[in-house]
């Protein structure tokens, strides 16, 4: 038996996203949960080991098309309908300028990085390994130029120009068999996966010593790396 081992240790920039309670709970357990073919495992990132012996058994599961482990303490996001992060801009020439706020900040979907950070293949008999440490960018967008990523910043709870550390780890077997057929090989694919917090830009007018009401008038979102999707994909002799 021969070890294929992905380890690296580097920096990237990836411009492509709470479960708080149930870490909590379970700070030295992962906790894992399964909906249709995909499963989840809620862990402690920086700290592999502590959920390898999961992931290897669902990486190995023929029910189970990918495995997503996650870590609520990386997920800095915050969730408010309060309006906040005002802009002022006021342009020149004249006393008619306009405010700029975010409002309506909202958990949105998580979102699967397209780039890989990883992938490691093997021959039954093989153990795949991955280790990896990275520096993840978060990554933000906002259609309403006036909104500077300070701004958004203060709105969504952490800095959206900042990077987080997360790392990926993987310690699995490639089996002889999966669902009755004879394998050839199994590789093993790392993603990162981002939070995304949504917001609504509103902006209010003033002219002539007078403000008008708030209006929409844009949007956009932020996103912050805190877990990993792992796939497997079998070749069959």
């Amino acid at each position: 038996m021969k070890k294929v081992i992905v380890s690296v240790i580097a920096v990237v920039a990836l411009l492509t996203s709470t479960y708080s309670t149930a870490f909590a709970l379970c700070e030295k357990t992962p906790v894992v949960s399964q909906v249709g073919r995909t499963a989840t495992i809620y862990g402690d990132l920086s700290n592999p080991d502590s959920y390898s012996n999961e992931l290897q058994k669902l990486l190995l599961d023929p029910d189970i098309d990918g495995v997503y482990v996650l870590d609520p303490t990386l997920d800095s996001a915050s969730d408010s309908s309060n309006s906040k992060g005002v802009n002022e801009v006021e342009p020149q020439g004249g006393p008619t300028y306009h405010t700029y706020r975010i409002t309506n900040v909202r958990t949105g979907d998580d979102y699967v990085g397209t780039n890989k950070i990883a992938t490691v293949s093997g021959v039954p008999g093989d153990t795949l390994q991955i280790s990896i440490s990275k520096s993840v960018s978060r990554t933000y967008s906002c259609n309403i130029s006036a909104v500077s990523a300070g701004t958004i910043s203060t709105a969504v709870g952490y800095s959206v120009t900042d990077s987080a550390s997360v790392s990926f780890g993987v310690n699995s077997p490639v089996p002889s068999t999966n669902a009755g057929r004879k394998v050839a090989r199994m590789t093993v694919n790392a993603y990162p996966i981002y939070k995304t917090t949504n917001f609504t830009v509103q902006k209010r007018l003033h002219k002539n010593g007078l403000m008008y009401p708030w209006e929409t008038c844009g949007s956009g979102y932020a996103r912050n790396p805190y877990g990993a999707y792992y796939t497997r994909v079998y070749t069959y002799k």
